[in-house]
């Protein structure tokens, strides 16, 4: 949570609230709470311990649509009796959406691709949130030309191949990111437009692997990278997160 909450600012001002670092029914238990969230992606056999120790469990799956997460926040809302609460955040997230789209209207949507690399190479095919994150963002997802979907393997020979215009990577400090530092320090890709000039977007993790309403804030920074002419001080500013 620490790391990859998109209310992480919030989580470090609250260090009384409680970290697991696995998801493991024994610790659980002993909070005794009154309903549990978990996903899809979690350990099935730890919510099934909590619920026959009959505790509610209201699961959810792992989000590849922004529609989907969108339905998320109103099935908590009326879960928890706050309907209206949950009403204004998603009207909140569909404004900053709007917002995006409003000011990427008719401008040249870049090839681009989000890529990650750590013992190996990955890319984002269509059909995920980070595809989606990509067009609401003003980008065209260059993996459809290859009629790729989900998160699939990718060499740099592939990339050398593909030319993407522009390569998302996940990272907090901009072009000094770790993940953007594997694609600009490496010799085999350093005559790709993308890397040679600089187009290397990093947007924090938190954000762009988020399956709560804290994905709008990656494709408000992802806009911004990808089309700073679109917001300018005289086009006003969009939503109150974080921005790069």
């Amino acid at each position: 949570v620490d790391q990859f909450a998109g209310a992480l600012e919030f989580f470090r001002s609250h260090p009384e609230i409680k970290r697991f670092e696995r998801f493991q029914a024994e610790q659980l238990l002993v909070l005794r709470p009154d309903l549990l969230l978990t996903n899809s992606f979690q350990e099935a056999t730890t919510t099934s311990i909590l619920e026959e120790h009959g505790i509610p469990v209201l699961k959810f799956d792992a989000f590849r649509s922004l529609d989907g997460i969108r339905g998320s926040i109103l099935t908590v809302g009326r879960v928890v009796g706050e309907e209206e609460r949950a009403a204004r955040m998603v009207a909140e997230f569909d404004a900053r959406l709007a917002a995006v789209e409003k000011a990427v209207a008719g401008r040249k949507k870049p090839r681009a691709m989000h890529y990650s690399r750590y013992e190996q190479g990955f890319a984002v095919g269509i059909g995920e949130s980070q595809d989606e994150i990509l067009r609401r963002a003003g980008a065209v997802n260059a993996l459809a030309e290859l009629n790729l979907t989900g998160h699939v393997a990718f060499s740099f020979e592939q990339i050398l191949k593909l030319q993407p215009e522009w390569i998302v990577v996940s990272g907090d400090e901009g072009i000094d990111s770790p993940q953007a530092r594997v694609l600009l320090n490496s010799p085999s890709l350093a005559e790709l437009p993308a890397v040679k000039h600089g187009r290397i977007a990093a947007v924090p993790d938190r954000f762009s692997s988020s399956i709560s309403q804290y994905v709008v804030e990656a494709v408000e920074i992802l806009a911004r990278r990808l089309h700073p002419e679109a917001f300018s001080a005289e086009s006003g500013a969009l939503g109150a997160g974080p921005r790069q």
